[in-house]
């Protein structure tokens, strides 16, 4: 059985918690993973020690990047909300 545990940031670069994959059961969290979590029949307990885990930057899924100005929205599953953040270049 295969787990990865990552760091998640945000598009902006800001921490998002840790990601979470596992390749046998495909179970995937995103971001904000739990410290323990079950699947596989079994608990997988998150590492004490994050500093030295490869990072992955959030984006939705099939794109590379959102624009500078949006920022992802995470009351859906799909990610795929938008928000604008004032101050910045207006949607065209």
């Amino acid at each position: 059985m295969s787990v990865t545990w990552e760091q998640a940031l945000t598009i902006s670069g800001k921490p998002a918690g840790l990601y979470f994959h596992c390749s046998t059961c495909g179970w995937e969290i995103r971001h904000s993973a739990p410290s323990i979590v079950r699947h596989c029949n079994r608990d997988e307990h998150a590492p004490t020690r994050t500093d030295n885990l490869p990072v992955r930057k959030l984006t939705a899924p099939g794109k590379t990047s959102w624009p500078d100005q949006c920022i992802p929205c995470f009351w859906d599953d799909n990610e795929q909300s938008e928000e604008y953040v004032p101050d910045t270049i207006p949607w065209t």
